[in-house]
C-alpha cells in the first residue's frame, strides 16, 4: 500500500491517525517526483467531482537586489531615450 508508479503516476495510500485528524503518508518516489522535502508546503484543491488535486507550492526565490538592479538596466538600456515627460508636462500647461 502507498507505493508510487513513477510510469503511471499513481499511488494507493491509506488514510491514518494521526492526533485528532487523519493522514496520508506520501511514498519517497513521488515525494522525489514532486521535488519536495519535510517542510515544503503543499497546495490541495477540491475539484468539482471530489477529486482532489496535490500541488507543491512554489517556493519564493529570496529577493536579491543586486540581480533586479542588472536587469533593470539591461532593460533601461534596450528603450530608446525620448523627449522628457516633465519637460513635456511643463511646456503644455496653462498658467
Amino acid at each position: 500500500m502507498g507505493a508510487f508508479d513513477p510510469n503511471l503516476n499513481t499511488a494507493d495510500l491509506k488514510l491514518s491517525r494521526w492526533g485528532n485528524s487523519l493522514a496520508v503518508r506520501l511514498p519517497a518516489g513521488l515525494i522525489e517526483s514532486l521535488g519536495v522535502a519535510e517542510g515544503s508546503e503543499l497546495s490541495l484543491k477540491l475539484n468539482p467531482d471530489n477529486s482532489i488535486t496535490l500541488a507543491p507550492k512554489m517556493a519564493r526565490k529570496p529577493f536579491d537586489r543586486a540581480q533586479w538592479l542588472k536587469e533593470a538596466q539591461e532593460h533601461l538600456a534596450t528603450m530608446p531615450s525620448s523627449k522628457s515627460v516633465i519637460r513635456e508636462l511643463r511646456d503644455s500647461a496653462r498658467y
